[in-house]
């Protein structure tokens, strides 16, 4: 089931695709290599439509600020992008 973070709650974004499939079997991907990072954050892909072009961001959360940028710099040092960001 994919969860939705709250306004104001804090995930950790690791990549934006082309569709929903992909995103969603790149963080099945990502959970495995990194459980022992992320903990028991929640899968989470979420649609954004710009300029008539939908993105699918695939993301974990949600944390605390501190925990977000905690998690996001740990997966730096593994070679992993990511962004941690404040929901709106």
């Amino acid at each position: 089931a994919e969860t939705a973070a709250l306004p104001g709650q804090w995930i950790v974004q690791i990549g934006a695709f082309g569709n929903q499939t992909l995103a969603q079997a790149q963080l099945k991907d990502f959970v495995a290599k990194a459980k022992d990072i992320i903990g028991e954050a929640d899968p989470i892909v979420a649609p954004i439509t710009s300029r008539g072009k939908t993105l699918y961001r695939a993301r974990f959360g949600p944390y605390a600020e501190a925990e977000a940028r905690n998690v996001c710099s740990q997966l730096e040092q593994r070679h992993q992008s990511c962004l941690a960001v404040v929901t709106r």
